[in-house]
């Protein structure tokens, strides 16, 4: 829709959790500038398409920061059963996050994370900043590279009362 609405491909970045492999080519054949990786069975398939293409694309991790927030529960994106992201508590993510920095068909500038939406407390989003510069630090230290995003996000509540 972006494309079709005039927004160039530079401008785009594609997210979004279960991406089929269908969009994932159509994202790479658009030159779309940024794909955020979702799953690691999200990142084999978009390295299978990307050395089918023997093309190279930007890219970031969702990181799922084990944060429990005081919302719904439909509306939290990063409790450790969370579908969205890799758990940062999974000893298996840093392998992943490893062998996404070794691809040689992805350019892996950093990480996403998101917290949920009608977040009302900064806390949470404070604890969110504190939990992913931690974890992007030790993963920069680890493999020896420099990150230049960190995307943090959540959804600030809105006031019930607008009496108040």
């Amino acid at each position: 829709m972006a494309l079709e609405a005039g927004v160039k491909s530079k401008n785009i970045h594609f997210h979004g959790n279960n991406k089929t492999k269908e969009e994932l080519i159509y994202a790479i054949d658009k030159n779309i500038s940024l794909i955020i990786i979702d799953s690691e069975d999200e990142y084999f398939l978009l390295k299978e398409i990307l050395q089918e293409k023997i093309k190279k694309i930007d890219c970031l991790i969702r990181i799922n920061p084990d944060l429990k927030t005081e919302t719904h529960k439909f509306i939290q994106t990063s409790n450790s059963d969370s579908k969205f992201g890799l758990n940062i508590r999974d000893e298996n993510t840093e392998k992943i996050v490893g062998k996404i920095i070794e691809d040689e068909n992805i350019n892996l500038l950093g990480f996403h994370a998101h917290i949920g939406s009608q977040v009302k407390n900064l806390d949470f989003f404070k604890e969110e900043a504190k939990i992913m510069t931690s974890f992007t630090k030790n993963i920069q230290e680890k493999f020896m590279v420099n990150f230049s995003h960190l995307n943090l996000e959540g959804g600030f509540g809105c006031k019930e009362n607008f009496d108040d």
